[in-house]
């Protein structure tokens, strides 16, 4: 579009700008112009859609701007010095290849065992550029697209398009986005129909491309391509950013937005795409190994309600009038519960206990997880999670999981129930099989606690047997003495 020499084209503008601005001053002037013009033309071609007769030109206003523009440098390019001449497509072979074996030699099968790593990449590229480009195109019009047909399809052609010499097939960005901005909204119209086409004006009409400019077809690629951007969505996820609502790590979709934008920007597509899921995957395994754990309280205008009370995060701005359980330590996990992350809950759980230690110097007599958000637990999680109920038991603190569903329920019914269920009096171990929620849960502690000098639990008689047998043994001991006397 700037009319640079063939050599200092080498990077695009972005590579030109930062490390070769003098390559700036051999900008063909005449090339530039018209590139201005085909882009003010195909920019408000729309406002033709309100005038009856001119409405077929904003419809076909590419095809229109070609013509006009080949008919334009046909007559330009003849008046014009050698140097002032804008680039014309040329000769374009008329016809279509013919078919014939990829492999005509027995040296063929050496250099296809050399090209096969190679190849493997290069089919990573093309469906993963061809699967995202679909994709979207798909969501914006509302239908849906398989990743295995996808994957079929551009199997096929490539496959068939080898025995024509063609280069790798991929669904390209700029060309989905011409066809959508005219009107296509199907993959039928997007690929079928306009490969029939091509395939048509190569056979019958490939002398009329001879004077068509480059400026200007580079022009219709750049505004079909522009809302590719979405600055939009750009805008929406910094709004989302910007909320204190959410923690730090649900509003990271705004950096590989940025990211993605700016690689492709500098180093092209493919790196830009490859960067962009990395970064994702990044901050998905950085909220899975370090997932929120939240404390939880109920609002405070539910409290004299017949519906079950709403437990939301304390800690979360924007929240007010939360009440917490007086002795009872209520959270969320936020994610799966697995090795990796285990430790992360135990971490979480000494903390609260030492802020509760240190803020009015009493202890928990009850812990409940609320596993509403814990999509899956392994093995790993439940043993560790069997060792914590032990050891609060034992220290007389009763720790339930509430909540729970799926696979989740069933792991925590079969592996954690029993060990739940022994910090329990017995009047009270069939009640907490009913037992589902968080305020189930609650009632069932307050219950537990409410019996007097916590008689029914195991370790505390226990201890109190151990207390009593030892000091009748003192009394037996000091009777003995008194006799002796």
């Amino acid at each position: 579009m700037l009319g640079l020499p063939l050599w200092a084209r080498v990077g695009g503008i972005v590579q030109i700008a930062i490390h070769n601005p003098s390559y700036l001053k051999l900008i063909d002037w005449s090339t530039f112009s018209l590139s201005v013009v085909s882009m003010a033309c195909l920019m408000n071609a729309k406002r033709l859609k309100q005038v009856p007769y001119f409405r077929f030109l904003n419809d076909f206003k590419e095809l229109c701007l070609l013509i006009f523009s080949a008919i334009f440098c046909e007559w330009y390019n003849s008046v014009a010095t050698e140097e002032e001449k804008i680039e014309v497509v040329g000769h374009v072979p008329a016809g279509l290849p013919s078919l014939t074996s990829p492999m005509t030699m027995p040296s063929d099968f050496h250099l296809v065992k050399e090209l096969l790593p190679g190849a493997v990449l290069v089919a990573f590229v093309v469906f993963l550029s061809s699967f995202a480009g679909a994709k979207k195109f798909a969501m914006m019009d509302g239908y849906q697209i398989r990743a295995f047909n996808e994957l079929m399809a551009l199997g096929f052609a490539n496959l068939i398009g080898s025995f024509a010499g063609s280069v790798p097939t991929q669904v390209g960005l700029s060309r989905m986005g011409i066809a959508h901005g005219s009107g296509v909204k199907s993959q039928l119209g997007a690929n079928v129909f306009v490969g029939v086409i091509v395939a048509v004006v190569v056979k019958l009409f490939s002398s009329y491309l001879y004077n068509v400019p480059m400026c200007v077809l580079a022009a219709v690629i750049v505004n079909g391509a522009s809302h590719l951007t979405e600055f939009d969505h750009a805008k929406h996820l910094l709004t989302f950013f910007q909320n204190s609502r959410y923690n730090w790590k649900s509003r990271m979709e705004i950096v590989i937005w940025l990211v993605g934008f700016l690689v492709t920007l500098v180093f092209g597509a493919f790196p830009g795409m490859f960067t962009a899921v990395a970064t994702s995957l990044i901050i998905i395994l950085y909220q899975v190994v370090s997932p929120d754990i939240v404390e939880l309280g109920y609002k405070t205008d539910t409290v004299d309600s017949t519906r079950p009370r709403k437990w939301i995060a304390c800690a979360r701005e924007g929240v007010e009038g939360v009440l917490m359980e007086d002795g009872i330590l209520i959270f969320r996990l936020e994610g799966p519960l697995f090795y990796a992350n285990v430790e992360h809950l135990q971490e979480f759980l000494e903390e609260q206990e030492l802020h509760q230690a240190e803020g009015d110097g009493s202890h928990y007599t009850g812990i409940i997880l609320s596993a509403g958000s814990i999509p899956f637990i392994d093995t790993t999680a439940i043993q560790a999670l069997e060792t914590m109920i032990q050891t609060y038991n034992k220290r007389n603190i009763l720790f339930f999981i509430a909540n729970t569903f799926g696979q989740t329920g069933r792991l925590v019914s079969d592996c954690l129930e029993v060990h739940m269920q022994k910090g329990l009096c017995e009047g009270l171990k069939t009640k907490m099989r009913k037992c589902a929620s968080v305020d189930d849960f609650v009632g069932l502690i307050r219950e537990n606690s409410a019996i007097p000098n916590g008689s029914c639990h195991p370790f505390t008689s226990l201890r109190r047997a151990s207390f009593v047998q030892s000091h009748s043994v003192k009394n037996l001991a000091a009777i003995l003495e008194e006799s002796e006397i």
